[in-house]
Parts: C-alpha cells; structure tokens; sequence
C-alpha cells in the first residue's frame, strides 16, 4: 500500500516546536571524543476537519560524551495532509508511513542545521523504514 494510489495533498509543514541545548561551555568545551547518541523518533497524528489530519514527527537527540550531555536535540516537525475517505486500514497506513516518509527529509535537514550551527559536526540521521516500525 503505498500514497501514490491515493490523492494525498500536503496543505503545510511546519516546525512546532525547537529546542538546543548546548552543553559545551558548563562541560569544559567541545568533546574530545566522537560522542554517542541516543536517538528517538515517534509520529503523532491528529485528526483536523474535512478529512484533514496533522502528522508530527518528534525526534529526541541526545549526545553524550563520557556520560557527559554534549547536546540536547528536541524538534516537533509537523504536516498537515488532506486525505480523501479512506477505509481505516488504509488511512492508518498512510498517516503512519507515507505521510512521515514525506516530512523526514526536511526534519532531517533541520536536525542537520542545528547541529552544526551550535558548533558540531552536522547530525547526519539514517533513512528510517516507516512501513517496517509500522508493521511491527
């Protein structure tokens, strides 16, 4: 099942919410190693009116460096899709995997940006397979 045999209309997209925390001046400076992250993505969905629905990606991002935060990542990315009727099944698929692999990319990005505007190497985020966590 995929949103290419349905009519899937992107109406927004918009940060909901940002937040960096920098921990480098508290911490004594950068890190001197690479540090590791413990990543979290979660997709919310929020019905709206007239088959409108508002997907959200929230990614937590926390580096750490000797059990020592490096940084805080915390972004609120959101769409808001129209969707014709659809039977539950398939709109739960859509709104959990099609409608997140579209906003990834730009999240992704933002996560990017952040990152190295607070100093760091830019965060590269892997592809995520939506459809796979959606089926499990």
């Amino acid at each position: 099942m995929s949103a290419n045999k349905y009519s899937l209309t992107i109406l927004s997209q918009y940060i909901k919410d940002l937040s960096f925390e920098n921990f480098n001046i508290v911490n004594g400076g950068f890190p001197k190693n690479e540090p590791t992250f413990e990543v979290e993505i979660k997709v919310n969905v929020s019905p709206k009116v007239n088959q409108k629905y508002e997907v959200c990606l929230r990614l937590l991002v926390t580096a750490i460096d000797e059990e020592k935060k490096v940084y805080i990542l915390e972004i609120d990315y959101a769409g808001e899709f129209l969707l014709p009727k659809l039977e539950k099944q398939a709109l739960d698929f859509v709104l959990m995997v099609d409608c997140p692999k579209l906003l990834f990319p730009f999240l992704r990005r933002i996560a990017s940006d952040i990152t190295r505007d607070g100093g760091y190497p830019p965060l590269s985020l892997q592809t995520i397979d939506f459809e796979g966590f959606y089926k499990s």
